[in-house]
């Protein structure tokens, strides 16, 4: 007995043989072999749609799995393509490389970073600004305006520094002023126990010997008006450590009406300081070179 066999149906060529009791009109052989074909037919075509979707989809769970990251400079949903569920990523974000030891990149999908950034002070590198040191020369001569007539006060006050015990030579001589009529008064000496008896005192030369002596006072006839010359020198007797003071005030004389001439020149001293601030602490452009494109993540 003839049979063609397609995924488990069974087409026989002599049916009335084999079911005698059953009553099929006009050519249905042929009817029959024709159905079967096509339904063969479709059943062939849905098994290799079921092959090639199946072929599809191992092949997009080999080549990007869940969770890997497409590029594309085309912005059609590669799930309308490739298949899988598909979303946009990344937008604005260039992508680095996960790094467990760097916190910034220590698990997969941080985010960080900005495309501008202001610097702060700390950010700076250590540096300078040179000032150069210079001076400014001048030069001038001018005359105060007239006061009229006028004195300077001149007070002078204050003490010599102190000296070491010390002496002060003196030496002097000259002539007293005349004193008018005058007379000097003298006294004698003289020795009592070579007295004679009855002698007068003024016969007596005294004596720089002899256990007693008494004194007479006499005087001088009165002289014209006369001077006498005076001669003096010595040291002074050592002193302790001391100081002088001194004391003076007074006016200058007047000199009248007059000016003062003042004359100035001279050399500024070098300037030192520092510079003026600078910059407005405006953001930088933080971006590196960059081309832009699609990302997609697939997520199912």
């Amino acid at each position: 007995m003839e049979k063609t066999e397609h995924y488990g149906f069974n087409i026989f060529s002599n049916p009335d043989v084999n079911y005698p009791n059953e009553s099929i009109p006009g050519n249905w052989q042929a009817l029959l072999t024709k159905n079967m074909i096509d339904i063969d037919s479709k059943l062939k075509d849905l098994e290799n749609a079921s092959l090639t979707h199946l072929l599809e989809s191992a092949l997009l769970d080999l080549v990007y799995p869940v969770g890997s990251i497409r590029m594309s400079a085309n912005n059609v949903n590669p799930g309308t393509t490739i298949g899988g569920t598909w979303v946009a990523w990344g937008a604005g974000r260039v992508p680095v490389g996960v790094n467990t030891s760097d916190t910034n990149f220590s698990a997969a999908e941080k985010t960080g970073g900005a495309s501008t950034v202001a610097l702060a002070t700390a950010n700076l590198p250590a540096h300078a600004h040179g000032l150069n040191n210079h001076t400014h020369s001048f030069s001038g001569s001018n005359t105060t305006s007239s006061n009229g007539g006028h004195t300077h006060s001149v007070p002078v006050s204050g003490t010599t520094g102190g000296e070491a015990a010390h002496t002060h030579s003196l030496s002097v001589t000259g002539t007293a002023a005349t004193a008018g009529s005058h007379r000097h008064d003298l006294q004698l000496q003289y020795n009592s126990s070579v007295l004679a008896s009855g002698s007068s005192k003024s016969q007596v030369t005294p004596s720089p010997t002899g256990g007693s002596y008494a004194s007479t006072d006499y005087k001088t006839m009165y002289v014209d008006g006369h001077k006498h010359t005076v001669s003096a020198s010595g040291t002074s007797g050592k002193g302790s450590n001391h100081t002088h003071s001194f004391s003076a005030t007074g006016t200058a004389a007047s000199n009248g009406a007059h000016t003062h001439t003042v004359s100035i020149s001279g050399t500024t001293g070098g300037n030192s300081g520092s510079t003026a601030n600078t910059g407005s602490g405006t953001a930088h452009n933080n971006l590196q070179p960059y081309i832009t494109c699609y990302f997609w993540k697939r997520t199912a």
